[in-house]
């Protein structure tokens, strides 16, 4: 039997699982760079709406660093941005 943390990363590695649009950001200095822009690619061939956005000279994790680095508050400020459009997009009719 598989654990619950197994299953998850099984989906995490399927992004055929979901049609469900994504954005993933992440820094040119991140240590799972690579895996991003794969993950995109692979979703990206399954019809997923997705995009990798890279952030020249941030770490990993720089999203949480909201007042310690300016591309933090850029990227949630992206984030929000793309939630918007989307939900304004489900909502209309």
């Amino acid at each position: 039997m598989s654990s619950f943390c197994e299953l998850g990363l099984r989906r995490l590695a399927s992004p055929s699982r979901t049609r469900s649009p994504m954005r993933i950001h992440v820094g040119d200095d991140e240590v799972l760079l690579d895996d991003s822009l794969r993950y995109v690619e692979r979703a990206v061939a399954a019809g997923v709406d997705a995009r990798a956005d890279v952030w020249m000279g941030m770490p990993h994790g720089f999203p949480g660093s909201i007042g310690r680095l300016k591309g933090a508050a850029q990227a949630l400020d992206a984030v929000g941005a793309f939630l918007t459009e989307r939900l304004r997009a489900h909502a209309s009719p």
